[in-house]
């Protein structure tokens, strides 16, 4: 779990700097978590934040936005501009899932 979150911050890094800013990242990086605050996705994420935040020397928060088993975060940062500030963090079998529900 923790080499996919690794894999994921380093390709959401690197795609970053294909944008047309002058600076990545501008303002603070929001980690958003489908599941309720105290769960394990919830823990790892506040446990991966602060090394994140000192590498990119901003801050980094993460948003707990539970709800419709995932449909709400993943509106959430749909709707979000993508600057690649917002980022979804979610489990691959729950993206594989809800397509179907």
């Amino acid at each position: 779990m923790r080499r996919c979150l690794h894999i994921l911050m380093l390709l959401s890094l690197g795609c970053a700097s294909a944008l047309a800013q002058e600076k990545f990242p501008s303002r603070a990086i929001t980690l958003v978590c489908q599941f309720p605050p105290g769960g394990t996705a919830d823990v790892i994420l506040r446990v991966v934040a602060p090394p994140i935040s000192e590498k990119i020397g901003m801050p980094v928060v993460v948003e707990n936005r539970p709800g419709a088993t995932g449909a709400i975060s993943a509106a959430h940062v749909a709707r979000a501009k993508p600057d690649w500030h917002t980022v979804l963090m979610v489990p691959t079998p729950v993206l594989a899932i809800n397509q179907w529900v």
